[in-house]
């Protein structure tokens, strides 16, 4: 066995028992975001009550990612910090979405109403399932990285 290997491993499984310990502030933050004034943000109301999980399951999901990626010899120390820091920025960008949806109803109330209603209750929802989104997409791309990885390594043998 190979230590690099090993210690890959260790390391994947620090990243996910940190993204735990991270995970309370994520549901803090998004608690903050449904006791806000949703009713007239479009679709909010439904959004904000699977938001955390999907952040955290996401950030979880690259943590595995990453420990599979590091048993396998094809991951380095800067995919670790890439989860972290995907873990921050959510926490940051939730606890911004608090000011969003208070400015956004700001917005409606000195607004005339009609579509533009509409089109500003839909400023928050764009701006919180990006942040949710997050976690996602850096799953996906190192998802594709280690099979194009895979893949490249076959090829030449």
């Amino acid at each position: 066995m190979d230590i690099k290997k090993l210690l890959g491993v260790i390391i994947g499984l620090l990243t996910i028992v940190v993204t735990l310990a991270i995970s309370p502030s994520i549901g803090t933050a998004n608690a903050v975001v449904a006791a806000a004034n949703l009713t007239n943000l479009i679709g909010m109301s439904v959004v904000v009550t699977f938001g955390a999980p999907l952040c955290i399951f996401g950030l979880l999901a690259l943590g595995g990612v990453f420990t599979v990626g590091a048993w396998k010899g094809t991951t380095s120390m800067r995919e670790m910090l890439t989860v972290i820091i995907t873990a921050v920025i959510v926490i940051v960008g939730l606890t911004f979405m608090s000011s969003i949806v208070t400015y956004t109803n700001t917005l409606i109330a000195a607004g005339s109403g009609g579509f533009e209603t509409t089109l500003y209750g839909i400023i928050p929802l764009f701006v919180y399932l990006v942040i949710i989104g997050l976690s996602g997409w850096q799953v996906g791309a190192k998802v594709r990285s280690y099979r194009k990885g895979r893949r490249s390594r076959t090829a030449l043998l």
